[in-house]
């Protein structure tokens, strides 16, 4: 759900867990008022009843409205028909390489021998269950426990990954050295990434000991009777831990090759254990079928809705696939396109929908209509003090507090899931956590004297963070960045700054330089620095936040044409005694300021907030600029 705004420090233990605790509870109770006319009014944590009658927000649901398209609802509609297209031109190619079909129905599989955790003997071998075999390990021989050990690892391997390959190369016909493209190692960033969306439940831990394309390397082949040789060497030859016929089940781009996970035996630095496990992929590719990837550009629609497809379950992306060619056949977006949805009883698939719809577009109305269900169906399921109710309860409070009107609902649906989630999970929990952190980021966004309670809510998001995930987590900042934030709004400077910096250090650590949150800590920094009147420190951590957006949101983003807008004020404030330079200030403050508008009306539409202050700032700036104009025509 995007960068989440948080927190600062402090040690911690049980009797400071208490402390906070009771400091909460008692600053919710006082600062947190009554809510409008017959709502709930917040008590501690919990829920007191108004006597008016209303429905609450356990099982209240939106009206049923009408959605319009905007420009942003238009660009998904375009890239979705563009995905499609793209699969459907990489099928016709693989039909015409495969005619006969001995790739589609060629058996790979893995021959390492799999020791399921002895928790989970009775489980599935699938997203849950657990292989310590196959386990990625660090430089000691130990499961690796954070990136930097996964890191460290992929470093040291990769020179007997590429012994390996020259092997392979030497051991199968006419395959040559040039064929064989070695990429550079996944980055810090993606792989936490990977880790959380696809191996968050995965057990044992760390989500992290199970990404495996860390290490990776590509074979073009000339021809499928290639692929079928390279296949069967590497049956004969290697430790071969995960293999994918993806010629018979496709990427969700539409993409066909033949991918192995294989275990290479690496000499350990610790003399204590002869080697370690490191494994490494290798991807089988026909050359025309990569050739065509590459010309229609899919790895673009593949980040596009990496986020909806996350998971490896099978069957589940077949679902969403099937909700997406829905839409697609449609060719529109509103009421019509859930009936389908709604009517499964398939509170999941409501879930993932509504997701796709609040992260990408945003409709926030169907996803409403979808998380509204999902959670009638979870309560029927499951009783009204589940988890999963919980969960989203979550979802419908993020989607009310987009909404910027809805902070009063939003805060009843988060703190409906908090109390499940303490009963559930207990006060130390990292779920907890972002209960707490949810609630304070909605506090803070509604203002109205809410600040202290706000701070005292990331303040213990923060003390549980530190102490269940550690210093270096990715939350862990989260929760720093959301103090910040809180400290700004009171205009605590200095409070906020330190925040602020602590979270970038730990971003730039953790997630890498090329991530959104590490772009929000850029660009929190530069705002503050605005606001001490330091307008060049200013000015380069706006660019800098400026320069990971375009490479990682896109060009046409909201976060982007933040970035945009306030490198256009800053350049404003860069006045000169020297006349034609400030001029020249002044003309990029005005090509800022187009290109903030350009994307503010393409994405949000011209009635939105953001795009009428682009609006008075451009007019403002080309207004100055005739002036200027017409006093040097006079002066001439």
């Amino acid at each position: 759900m995007g960068c989440t705004q948080a927190k600062a420090a402090t040690g911690v233990d049980s009797a400071e867990l208490a402390s906070t605790s009771n400091t909460t509870a008692r600053t919710t109770s006082t600062n947190l008022s009554a809510v409008s006319s017959g709502t709930p009014r917040v008590v501690g944590r919990r829920i007191r009843r108004s006597k008016t009658p209303r429905s609450d927000a356990s099982t209240a649901k939106p009206e049923s409205t009408a959605s319009t398209i905007r420009d942003d609802t238009s660009i998904f509609l375009q890239t979705l028909s563009a995905y499609f297209d793209c699969r459907k031109q990489l099928k016709a190619e693989a039909d015409r390489i495969d005619a006969k079909g001995k790739l589609r129905t060629l058996r790979v599989s893995a021959n390492v021998r799999q020791y399921v955790h002895k928790r989970h003997k009775s489980s599935a071998n699938t997203s849950g269950s657990l292989s310590i075999s196959r386990q990625q390990h660090d430089i000691q021989g130990q499961s690796v426990k954070n990136v930097q050990d996964l890191l460290d690892a992929a470093a040291f391997a990769t020179p007997h990954f590429k012994r390996f390959l020259n092997k392979l190369v030497d051991g199968v016909e006419d395959v040559r050295r040039s064929q064989v493209l070695i990429a550079p190692a996944k980055q810090a960033a993606r792989i936490n990434e990977k880790a959380v969306n696809d191996y968050s439940e995965r057990e044992p831990n760390p989500a992290e000991s199970w990404v495996y394309d860390v290490t990776r390397a590509s074979l073009i082949c000339t021809s499928a009777r290639q692929m079928r040789r390279v296949a069967k060497w590497l049956h004969q030859n290697s430790q071969i831990v995960v293999a994918k016929n993806r010629f018979k089940n496709p990427t969700i781009s539409g993409y066909r090759d033949i991918l192995f996970v294989v275990k290479i035996y690496v000499p350990a630095k610790d003399k204590l254990h002869s080697y370690f496990d490191h494994m490494c992929e290798l991807q089988i590719h026909h050359k025309r079928i990569w050739g065509l990837n590459h010309k229609l550009e899919s790895h673009k629609h593949y980040e596009f809705f990496r986020a909806y497809f996350r998971g490896n379950d099978e069957e589940s992306v077949g679902k969403r696939l099937e909700d997406l060619e829905a839409i697609n056949a449609k060719g529109r977006l509103d009421e019509s396109v859930l009936e389908q949805v709604l009517e499964s009883y398939d509170g999941w698939r409501m879930r993932r929908l509504a997701r796709l719809f609040y992260e990408h577009l945003p409709e926030y109305e169907l996803a409403l209509m979808l998380l509204y269900q999902a959670r009638d169906l979870a309560i029927i399921e499951d009783g009204d003090d589940h988890i999963h109710v919980a969960a989203i309860q979550n979802n419908i409070g993020y989607v009310l507090g987009q909404r910027k009107e809805d902070y009063d609902a939003a805060l009843e649906h988060y703190l409906l899931a908090l109390r499940i989630i303490e009963r559930h999970g207990g006060i130390v929990h990292p779920e907890t956590a972002s209960a707490y952190s949810n609630i304070g980021n909605t506090l803070n966004q509604r203002g109205r004297g809410e600040y202290l309670s706000a701070f005292l809510h990331h303040e213990r998001a923060l003390i549980i963070r530190r102490h269940v995930l550690g210093k270096k987590h990715a939350d862990t900042a989260s929760s720093y960045a959301s103090i910040g934030n809180v400290l700004h709004s009171v205009n605590n400077l200095k409070g906020s700054m330190k925040n602020h910096r602590l979270a970038l250090k730990i971003r730039l650590s953790v997630l890498g330089r090329r991530h959104p949150c590490t772009a929000s800590s850029f660009h929190s920094i530069g705002t503050l620095l605005h606001s001490q009147k330091k307008t060049q420190d200013a000015l380069d951590h706006h660019q800098q936040a400026l320069e990971i957006r375009i490479e990682v949101l896109g060009q046409r983003h909201p976060e982007t044409a933040s970035s945009y807008y306030n490198i256009g004020e800053l350049f404003l404030l860069l006045q000169t005694d020297n006349e034609h330079e400030s001029l020249a200030n002044q003309n990029k403050a005005l090509d800022f300021h187009k290109l903030a508008l350009e994307i503010r009306q393409a994405v949000l539409g011209n009635d939105h907030p953001y795009t009428q202050e682009s609006i008075l700032s451009v007019e403002t700036l080309q207004a100055r600029h005739s002036q200027f104009a017409h006093v040097q025509a006079q002066l001439a």
